[in-house]
């Protein structure tokens, strides 16, 4: 719904095919209805093998779900020994 000129560039053109592991990640946010509340989950699946490699969930939707989300994702590939 919005102009092509007020989105965001896209670095990887929509290509989400990669033939090896950390050199993609994507992120998703949803949410979910709850007796309490909404609850808010952020994810970040590497797009080569589709195994979420971070994740958050909380009960807010500001900045930091998503940032915790991809910390965790960095945290455990670095405590592996992994490049990122």
């Amino acid at each position: 719904s919005a102009d092509a000129d007020e989105c965001p560039d896209d670095p990887v053109d929509r290509d989400f095919d990669v033939e090896f592991p950390n050199m993609l990640w994507v992120a998703d946010i949803t949410y979910i209805p709850t007796r309490a509340g909404w609850v808010y989950a952020a994810f970040v699946p590497d797009a080569a093998t589709r195994e979420i490699v971070g994740w958050q969930v909380t009960n807010h939707l500001r900045a930091s779900l998503a940032r915790d989300a991809l910390d965790m994702a960095l945290s455990a590939r670095l405590r592996a020994g992994q490049d990122v």
